[in-house]
C-alpha cells in the first residue's frame, strides 16, 4: 500500500530544500519507502548519522509520517555509505491509511472555508481552531506527540500541536515549518516545538501550544507572529531557521496595545461595560520592569473596581515575557 496519494500536492518541505543533493536523494528514497511501509529501505551515499538526521528533518517536514516510530540503520563496515534503513512502524499500513483519511475529513470544513482567504486569515483560522479545541496533555499514547493527537483526539504535547499546525497549513497553501529547540517552562528550560510561518512573504514565529495553554475565556495571541528578538525572551533553537525580522503586532492591530496609562484606563473603563474578559498589551520597553504588574493592579483599583456592582470580583493574570495582561470580571 502506497500512502503517497494522501499527502497534499504542494507540501512545503523547508528542511529538504536545505539539504545537499546526496542527502536530498536519501530523503526522497526514505520518504518513498516509508509511505509504502517497506520493511527495509536502501539508502546510498550517506552515513548512518546523516540518515538519522535526515529522518529527523523528514518527520518535521511531513506530519503524515506519524505512523513511523523510529528507524535503525544497518551498514557493512567496509561500505559505510551503503546503508539499509529498517523502520519501526506504530501502525499497520491499513491503520495508517484509515487515520490519514480521518484526519483529512476532520479539517474539510476549515480548509473549504479558508481556501481563498489571505495568508493571515488562513494562519489565524488554524491558530484559533487549535487554541479553541486542543488541550495540552502528555497522554500515554503514540498520538500525543503526533498530528492525529491534536486533530482527532484534541490533545497533544508541543510536538504534536506543531505538527498538526503544519498539517493544516500545508492544506491551505501556507509555507510552514516545525521548529525544535527549547523554551522556558515552569520547571526551567525544556525541549519544545513550535512553528515558523510565512505570511505575506515574511516569516514569523508562532507558538500555538503556548497560546492554547493561555487561552480560556478568550483566545490569546501572545506568541502569534513574533520576531526572532521577541520570541527569544522564552525560546531558543539550534537548527537554521529563516530570519523573522519583525513582529506582526496582533494586539496592536486589534487596538489593545497601549503606551500611556490614561489611554489604557479609558480602554478598561469602556471595555468593562461590554465584555467580561479584557486583554491588552504594553510596549516592549517595559519588559523586565518588575513593578509593571503592581502598576496595573493599582490602575485597575482606580478605574475598574469603583464601577463594579456590589460583590463583583476581578481576576488579573499576566504574561510578563510578552507584556500581555488579561482581566476577567467574575
Amino acid at each position: 500500500m502506497d500512502l503517497a496519494a494522501l499527502l497534499p500536492a504542494r507540501q512545503y518541505r523547508y528542511y529538504l530544500e536545505r539539504l545537499p543533493e546526496a542527502e536530498a536523494a536519501v530523503y526522497r528514497a526514505l520518504l518513498a519507502g516509508l509511505l509504502r511501509c517497506e520493511k527495509q529501505i536502501a539508502c546510498r551515499g550517506c552515513t548512518a548519522r546523516q540518515i538519522q538526521n535526515i529522518y529527523r528533518f523528514l518527520k518535521m517536514d511531513v506530519p503524515e509520517l506519524f505512523f513511523v516510530k523510529a528507524i535503525r540503520v544497518r551498514y557493512p563496515a567496509a561500505k559505510p555509505l551503503r546503508c539499509t534503513v529498517i523502520p519501526e512502524y506504530r501502525f499497520t499500513a491499513a491503520q495508517a491509511r484509515d487515520t490519514l483519511l480521518c484526519m483529512a475529513r476532520s479539517c474539510e470544513g476549515l480548509v473549504a472555508k479558508h481556501r481563498h482567504s489571505s495568508d493571515f486569515q488562513k494562519e489565524k483560522a488554524i491558530h484559533d481552531h487549535i487554541a479553541a479545541t486542543v488541550r495540552y496533555r502528555d497522554a500515554d499514547a503514540p498520538y500525543s506527540h503526533e498530528a492525529p493527537g491534536a486533530l482527532l483526539f484534541r490533545i497533544g504535547v508541543c510536538e504534536g500541536i506543531a505538527k498538526a499546525f503544519k498539517y493544516l497549513a500545508d492544506r491551505l497553501g501556507l509555507r510552514c515549518i516545525v521548529a525544535f529547540g527549547a523554551a522556558d517552562g515552569q520547571a526551567g528550560e525544556i525541549g519544545h516545538a513550535w512553528n515558523v510561518v510565512c505570511v505575506g512573504g515574511v516569516f514569523y514565529h508562532l507558538d500555538a501550544t503556548f497560546d492554547a495553554t493561555l487561552s480560556g475565556s478568550c483566545i490569546r495571541y501572545d506568541y502569534f507572529n513574533l520576531s526572532d528578538a521577541d520570541i527569544r525572551a522564552t525560546h531558543r533553537w539550534d537548527d537554521a531557521l529563516p530570519p523573522c525580522p519583525r513582529t506582526f503586532g496582533v494586539y496592536e492591530k486589534m487596538g489593545c496595545c497601549f503606551r500611556r496609562a490614561r489611554e489604557l484606563a479609558a480602554y478598561i473603563q469602556s471595555a468593562s461595560r461590554a465584555q467580561k474578559t479584557i486583554v491588552f498589551k504594553l510596549p516592549p520597553r517595559l519588559r523586565g520592569d518588575e513593578t509593571v504588574a503592581d502598576a496595573i493592579q493599582k490602575l485597575l483599583c482606580a478605574n475598574l473596581f469603583p464601577g463594579l456592582p456590589g460583590g463583583g470580583q476581578v481576576q488579573l493574570s499576566y504574561n510578563l515575557r510578552q507584556l500581555v495582561f488579561q482581566v476577567d470580571l467574575l
